[in-house]
């Protein structure tokens, strides 16, 4: 395997680190920040290197990056905590699950970023591909009694079918919008949480 320069040793070991910490490959931007680079360009170029040299390989969405080499932070001890895990798709009453789960999901406590309301959702049949959302990802969702404009959140319809839509306030409405359905616009809807973060199915 081709040797690596010291920088893209720097980039690889940003990659392991936080593949390790999150449970999934960071973004560009995440790899940027973690490495004080300013410039996505720079990044990629290096990402591209690195999977010339064989050490990664790219995929055409975030998250996306795979490690062809063994990630040793892998093997310091990574705590981990419990959570309700609930299947969009299975569950008849989610309120009622939430509060008496019957299934859990073990997930970092560097996930939970020190939040301790948290539970795990597993997606089906929603319309967020564009950031990267898709079927059968599990998301980790915080329950907040506060939203905001632009967050990702999972909303429970009158019907009881779970939405994962984006959030905005415009003229005394909630609206809940994604890509390629007519916006939900209601006085009042029962919001269960904003999206944290995700586990990317492949």
């Amino acid at each position: 395997m081709e040797k690596l320069t010291e920088r893209q040793k720097n980039i690889l070991q940003i990659i392991k680190k936080l593949t390790a910490e999150n449970g999934y490959a960071p973004t560009v931007r995440e790899i940027g920040k973690e490495a004080h680079s300013n410039s996505p360009a720079t990044i990629h170029t290096h990402l591209t290197k690195l999977e010339k040299k064989g050490y990664i390989e790219k995929g055409k969405k975030n998250r996306t990056l795979k490690l062809l080499v063994p990630n040793e932070f892998l093997n310091k001890k990574n705590s981990l905590v419990e959570v309700p895990y609930i299947k969009m798709d299975l569950v008849k009453d989610v309120i009622k699950e939430l509060d008496i789960p019957k299934e859990y999901f073990k997930i970092s406590l560097n996930m939970t970023d020190d939040k301790t309301d948290i539970f795990v959702l597993k997606v089906n049949n929603q319309d967020l591909r564009s950031i990267g959302i898709c079927d059968n990802d599990l998301l980790i969702i915080e329950k907040v009694d506060k939203i905001v404009d632009g967050n990702i959140v999972a909303a429970l319809a009158p019907d009881g079918k779970v939405l994962i839509k984006k959030f905005f306030r415009k003229d005394g409405f909630m609206h809940l919008e994604s890509d390629n359905a007519k916006p939900i616009i209601v006085k009042n809807i029962i919001i269960l949480g904003r999206v944290l973060s995700l586990y990317k199915h492949f």
